[in-house]
């Protein structure tokens, strides 16, 4: 909502207050729901991201977040092309609750949305393998709000970046995919120094970019559809999500990169506005 108002000088200070209020209101109005209040395990807040096959089949590729009734926060290699951000032909579908965790569907469930293209939101500097995967950040609106009950919730953003680091060692929760169904990891926070070390051994140090935090993954081996994954933190009582899975060691699986949300948070307000006003 942008409110333009036109007045003389004497009278500046009461309609500078009064858009300042406004901008509060419509801010508070897109946040202010109940979030982060579920049992870990449940998984709740977590949706796969299906693309449809040539057989017909829908594969998982993804897992994302809800962050708002139609809202999915996820990762932007999800949609586009390997060394591009030239979106991918294919038609997407995310699917929240328990039906979300088979890895291939090869009946639609009832609940399971399809995404139009123009409801895809890449960030528009991400440029996929050949930028290291930077700014891999996308966000999802569905077609129709989902309803909150003890198997979907959405978990909170920190919208003020009130907590902007995470402590070494802290452990966090993602969900992947292993041995075909969903699993909840414990994501250990790591260092920048510990984390650019192990980068190093796997050549992977043009990936640590600005943009990312890193956790252990302790061994632990799972698939390789888990990208857009929410890293969450609990925080006050609630969860909060940290991270978005943008890139897994699938050789020593010792370590995962994220790409930090509230290094995005002003794109991700300003997107989550630009969904809350289109039909």
């Amino acid at each position: 909502m942008v409110i333009f108002l036109v007045t003389r000088a004497s009278n500046m200070r009461p309609m500078v207050l009064l858009i300042l209020l406004l901008c509060c209101v419509f801010r508070f109005s897109t946040t202010a729901e109940v979030c982060g209040q579920f049992d870990v395990n449940g998984k709740s807040w977590n949706v796969a991201i299906y693309r449809e096959e040539n057989n017909g089949d829908l594969k998982s590729v993804c897992l994302g977040s809800i962050i708002g009734p139609n809202v999915i926060l996820t990762a932007a290699r999800c949609f586009c092309e390997h060394l591009s951000k030239n979106p991918l032909d294919k038609q997407f579908y995310v699917l929240a609750g328990p039906e979300s965790r088979n890895t291939v569907l090869r009946e639609i469930p009832a609940n399971i949305q399809k995404v139009l293209k123009s409801n895809i939101f890449v960030h528009e500097n991400y440029e996929g393998l050949l930028g290291f995967y930077e700014h891999d950040i996308a966000l999802v609106k569905l077609k129709n709000k989902l309803s909150y009950d003890a198997n979907v919730n959405p978990v909170c953003v920190d919208w003020g970046n009130n907590n902007p680091n995470i402590q070494e060692n802290s452990v966090g929760k993602q969900v992947v995919w292993a041995n075909n169904a969903l699993e909840i990891l414990d994501a250990v926070h790591s260092d920048y120094e510990d984390c650019s070390e192990e980068c190093y051994k796997l050549k992977w140090q043009d990936f640590l970019t600005n943009d990312k935090i890193c956790t252990r993954s302790n061994g632990v081996v799972f698939e390789e559809n888990n990208c857009g994954a929410g890293l969450l933190i609990k925080e006050n009582g609630s969860w909060h999500i940290k991270g978005v899975l943008s890139s897994q060691d699938n050789v020593a699986h010792k370590i995962n990169l994220y790409t930090k949300v509230n290094r995005y948070l002003n794109w991700i307000t300003k997107t989550h506005a630009l969904i809350s006003r289109k039909n």
